[in-house]
Parts: structure tokens; sequence; C-alpha cells
């Protein structure tokens, strides 16, 4: 692995796939990645920031339910900063959905310099 980035497991999805924390020299915030168990070409990233993981999070959740009012939005949409509940609040579960699915993630190298 290389020597300038840090790897820390802090939750697992429902696949047992692991979010950590990627903790990279001269950055002020760990970016978060999504490590797959079953994958052995690196992490994909997720988020720059933790409150953009949380945003991943609930954009996730949307396209799986249609009640964004229930219990589980309203304990996560707590914490999230303005920006994101901005990027929220007036859009229907859909369109977060289509939000989620359009978003791409990115492959992160953690192998090499």
């Amino acid at each position: 692995m290389n020597s300038d980035v840090r790897l820390i497991p802090f939750a697992q999805n429902g696949g047992g796939d692991l979010f950590c924390f990627l903790y990279e020299k001269n950055m002020d915030e760990p970016r978060v990645v999504l490590y797959y168990h079953d994958d052995y070409s690196g992490p994909v990233l997720v988020a720059d920031s933790f409150d953009g993981f949380l945003y991943f999070v609930l954009l996730e959740s949307a396209s799986w339910q249609e009640d964004i009012d229930n219990d589980y939005w309203k304990s996560h949409y707590q914490f999230l900063n303005e920006e994101y509940r901005n990027k929220i609040d007036g859009r229907t579960a859909e369109e977060l959905a289509e939000e989620y699915e359009s978003g791409a993630l990115k492959d992160v190298n953690i192998w090499s310099k």
C-alpha cells in the first residue's frame, strides 16, 4: 500500500463492503471510500468528506424506498450540514434516487504513488 495513505474502516454496508476513511498526505479531512469485500481492484470514492458521505447514504436510501419522511431519514437528515440539506429539501425520493443512480463512483489508487 502507498505509504502516504491510511485506510481506516468505520462502517459496513448490508453486503459486507467496508466504508473507510482515506487519510492522505496533505489532506485536512479524510475522504470516504467504499472497499468491496469481493473485489481486489481497490476502493472507490464515495465522498470528499463525512458530510458528503451522509448525503450519499441518504441518496442510496431513497433508491430503495419511496418514503423519505420516515424515522431513518429524520435521524440522518439532522446531521447534514446546510449545503446538503439544501440539496435534499423540496425534492422527491424519485429525484434523489435518480441522482444516486447517475453518480459514478471513481476508483481510488491506494497501491502506488
